[in-house]
C-alpha cells in the first residue's frame, strides 16, 4: 500500500502528535505510524473515528481498503464481534502450520498458552489462531488486549463495553466496568486473546463466564498457573530461516550470498523475530543499489551489537529491549548466573545438566541455585527432558554482550 499522507497531514493540520492522536484513539504511536506508512490500514471502526476526530472526508481511505478489512466490515455488521485491536496479519507465521492446525484441532478448551522466547512468534500464532475457521464456529466474538508489565485493563474493558453496544462508561471502578461487561456478555461465548501476560494476576479482570482464552506469555510459572493447554512455537527449520531471510531480496542476491545468509540464520538460532529483521535490514540496503553498502550490511549482521537493536519501525521494540524486560526483572545475583552460563556453555542446541550448573556455583562463587531457578522461571533457561537445560543463541549473545559493556563501562 501507498503512504496515507492524506491522514498525515490532516492530523498535523488538526495539531496532533503522532502519540497524541494514538492517546485520543486508544491505540500506541506505532499503529499510527503504519497506517501513515502505508503498512497498515485502520479497521473500519477506527476509520470512523479518524474521519470524526480530523474531519476527513469519506474517500480518505478508499484506496486502502483490503480484502480482510472488507470482510470485517461484513463482521461488523452480523453477529459476530470483532475487535477493532485485532491485529492484520501480514502474511502467515511461518513454520507454524502444524501448530496451528494441532491447536485448531483442540478449540473446545477454555484456556490455550502460548509460551516462548521473546521474539519467537507467540503473538502471530495467536493473532493467526483467531482466524481459524474452527476457532471462529465455537465462539461469538474475538477481543484482543496487549498485556504487558504495566498493563491498563480499563482501556480493554471499555473498548470491549462499547464494541458490545453499551456506552463508555464514566466510571474509573473496574469492578464497575466488569460488571457491565458481564451483564452484555450473559450467555455469549468470545474468543478473549490476552496478549504478552506477565502475572496471572492480570488474568482476573478479563475473566468471564462462557468465553475460551488465548494466553501469550515466556513466563513458564504464569502459563502453569492459568492455561489448560500450553504450546511452544515450532522451531524454524534451516530453510524456513533462510525463506524468511531471503524474502525479498532478488534471485541474483541471494545465490550470490546464500552462504552468508544461511550463517546469519544460524548465529540467531533461526528466531523468527531476528531472521525477519535482518531480512527487512538487507532489503532496505540492497534498495540502495550499492555492492560495498550491501556487503558492509552483511558483515554488521554477525556482530551481536547490531542485529539485536534492529528494529522493524523507529521507537519498536528491538530483540535487545524485549529481553531486557526479562532481565531487569532478574535479582543482581541471577544476573551473574546469567553472564556465567552464557560464558561457561555452548549455546543450543548444545545443553547442559544442572551438575554442571552446581560445579559452575563452586568455581564461580558468584551465584547459587536458586538464582539459576530465577533464569528458569524468567524464560531464558529452558527445560529440556531428563533435567537438562539450554539457552538460545541469542540469548547468550545478549548476556556476552551485556557483560562486555558492562565491563568497558567500569574501565
Amino acid at each position: 500500500m501507498k503512504p496515507n499522507t492524506t491522514l498525515k497531514f490532516a492530523r498535523m493540520d488538526a495539531g496532533f502528535t503522532r502519540e497524541g492522536l494514538a492517546n485520543a484513539l486508544g491505540v500506541s504511536p506505532m499503529t499510527i505510524y503504519r497506517w501513515e506508512r502505508g503498512e497498515n490500514c485502520p479497521s473500519p471502526y477506527f476509520r470512523a473515528r479518524l474521519r470524526k476526530l480530523l474531519q476527513l472526508p469519506e474517500q480518505a481511505f478508499g484506496a486502502q481498503e483490503t480484502a480482510e478489512e472488507e470482510t470485517r466490515s461484513r463482521d461488523s455488521l452480523s453477529s459476530f464481534l470483532i475487535d477493532p485491536c485485532l491485529p492484520i496479519s501480514q502474511m502467515a507465521p511461518v513454520g507454524q502450520q502444524s501448530l496451528l492446525k494441532e491447536i485448531g484441532q483442540r478449540p473446545d478448551r477454555p484456556t490455550i498458552g502460548l509460551i516462548g522466547l521473546p521474539g519467537s512468534g507467540k503473538t502471530a500464532i495467536a493473532q493467526a489462531l483467531t482466524n481459524l475457521p474452527d476457532m471462529r464456529r465455537q465462539v461469538e466474538g474475538v477481543f484482543w488486549a496487549v498485556i504487558g508489565q504495566e498493563p491498563n485493563h480499563l482501556r480493554h474493558l471499555h473498548r470491549w463495553l462499547m464494541l458490545l453496544g453499551g456506552e463508555k462508561s464514566v466510571s474509573e471502578q473496574r469492578e464497575e466496568v466488569q460488571d457491565r461487561l458481564c451483564l452484555l456478555l450473559r450467555g455469549r461465548k468470545i474468543l478473549i486473546v490476552l496478549d504478552d501476560l506477565w502475572r496471572t494476576d492480570d488474568i482476573l479482570p478479563y475473566h468471564f463466564p462462557h468465553c475460551r482464552y488465548i494466553i501469550t506469555t515466556r513466563l513458564p510459572a504464569v502459563a502453569s498457573t492459568v492455561c489448560d493447554l500450553i504450546y511452544r512455537p515450532r522451531a524454524l527449520t534451516g530453510r524456513q530461516a533462510f525463506h524468511l531471510l531471503s524474502h525479498g531480496l532478488s534471485p541474483i542476491v541471494v545465490r550470490e550470498h546464500s552462504e552468508v545468509l544461511q550463517a546469519l540464520t544460524q548465529q540467531v538460532g533461526n528466531l523468527p523475530l531476528a531472521v525477519e529483521q535482518m531480512g527487512k535490514y538487507l532489503h532496505r540496503e540492497a534498495r540502495v543499489a550499492s555492492q560495498r553498502r550491501f556487503q558492509e550490511a552483511l558483515t554488521r549482521l554477525f556482530q551481536p551489537a547490531t542485529y539485536l537493536h534492529l528494529e522493524d519501525i523507529p521507537g519498536s521494540f528491538s530483540l535487545a529491549a524485549s529481553i531486557k524486560r526479562s532481565e531487569a526483572r532478574l535479582s543482581v545475583s541471577a544476573r551473574h548466573a546469567l553472564a556465567s552460563l552464557a560464558t561457561h556453555f555452548p549455546a543450543a542446541p548444545a545443553s547442559f545438566s544442572e551438575r554442571q550448573v552446581m560445579d559452575l556455583i563452586q568455581v564461580s562463587h558468584q551465584f547459587q541455585l536458586p538464582d539459576f531457578d530465577q533464569l528458569v522461571d524468567a524464560g531464558l533457561v529452558t527445560t529440556t527432558e531428563r533435567n537438562q537445560y539450554h539457552m538460545h543463541p541469542v540469548i547468550v549473545a545478549y548476556a556476552r554482550l551485556l557483560t562486555k559493556t558492562e565491563q568497558e563501562a567500569a574501565e
